[in-house]
């Protein structure tokens, strides 16, 4: 009976451990300490800094708004509000204690970076399918940059389908003790995983797969045209590829690793805990990869700034006429500081 029930431990600690892959497989994550802390304190700095900036010169400078302006204000706002979170993941990854702000701060700050993520997607793919038009159908493209309006109308409707689409996310994010640790799950705990893998499936469908797929259609369609057409000025040209070249290398940095990775550790962590294990150096790539993803996820915060500037000539021409103004402006004053004291003495001769 003794080794029976010997092996039946043995097989109880087995099974245990397969649930719980930090049991069998320890995964050292100092690493977020080293690489997520100081990476999330920089990204909050640069994005709040280039979007506050943005949306002043929205405001200030950039008036009357054309269509991509209004996209762009959008894309600028989901983006300032994501990095406010930025400084509490800071500290808690900076922490030994772990998550201190509480449950219901725990699900707003994932769900603001979904938002964010998705939000910018979905703004990159209005001003890339906005283009599109503007290449394919010159005349009616230049109507739809003049009219405000259907921006407005396609930007509430973007929102109003992501925010819904969303929201589970505040379900499924949680705080939990694990290790003696209280951390905020960024996707969900172990118990549900099983609900949680198809919600994923489904936001990468509709929040990333499908917009890449326009993105690609339109600036194919873009690119074509432009070779195609003579008469379109070098300069605008390259401005136009260089548009291209930034939202590629955002879409194939910041976005696809990220949704890629998290549903395959998603799917990992499923498996395992079904009792279908994985060899632990898998195990270990696959989280390190998808921490350093949703680090590249967040750095989009950062560059859609520059896809302000290249996106329309009129920052550049607006910015570059406000310093050439404010120039004018300080050599008036100081033409009429110097005339004015000759006057001021010929006033005082003159009353003399």
């Amino acid at each position: 009976m003794e080794p029976t029930n010997s092996t039946t431990a043995a097989q109880q600690q087995a099974s245990s451990a397969s649930a719980h892959p930090n049991i069998s497989c320890p995964i050292d994550k100092h690493f977020q300490r080293a690489y997520l802390h100081p990476f999330y304190i920089f990204v909050a700095l640069a994005s709040v800094t280039g979007n506050a900036v943005a949306i002043w010169l929205f405001c200030r400078v950039m008036r009357p708004w054309s269509a991509i302006t209004v996209f762009m204000f959008n894309l600028a706002v989901a983006d300032l509000l994501y990095a406010f979170s930025l400084p509490l993941f800071a500290e808690y990854y900076g922490n030994d204690v772990g998550w201190t702000f509480g449950d219901a701060a725990c699900k707003a700050c994932r769900f603001a970076f979904q938002l964010n993520l998705c939000a910018s997607i979905a703004f990159i793919t209005l001003i890339s399918a906005h283009r599109c038009l503007g290449v394919a159908r010159p005349h009616r493209g230049a109507e739809l940059a003049r009219d405000r309006g259907h921006a407005w109308r396609a930007s509430a409707a973007a929102w109003a389908l992501l925010v819904p689409l969303l929201l589970p996310t505040a379900y499924f994010s949680r705080t939990g003790y694990r290790e003696e640790r209280l951390v905020c799950f960024d996707t969900t705990p172990d118990s549900l995983l099983h609900r949680f893998q198809p919600y994923s499936l489904a936001v990468t469908a509709v929040g990333f797969a499908l917009p890449l797929a326009v993105v690609l259609v339109c600036y194919s369609l873009i690119a074509v045209a432009l070779v195609k057409s003579p008469s379109i000025a070098g300069h605008a040209k390259a401005r136009t590829f260089a548009l291209l070249a930034i939202v590629l290398f955002t879409f194939s940095v910041n976005f696809l690793p990220y949704h890629a990775l998290r549903n395959l550790n998603v799917a990992m962590r499923l498996s395992t805990a079904r009792g279908d294990g994985f060899p632990c150096p898998t195990v270990r790539a696959v989280y390190v990869a998808y921490q350093v993803s949703r680090g590249l996820a967040a750095l989009n915060t950062c560059l859609d700034p520059v896809i302000y500037t290249v996106a329309t000539e009129r920052v550049r021409a607006r910015i570059v006429s406000q310093q050439q103004q404010q120039r004018r402006r300080r050599l008036q004053q100081q033409q009429q500081q110097q005339q004015g004291v000759p006057r001021l003495c010929l006033n005082v001769l003159a009353a003399d």
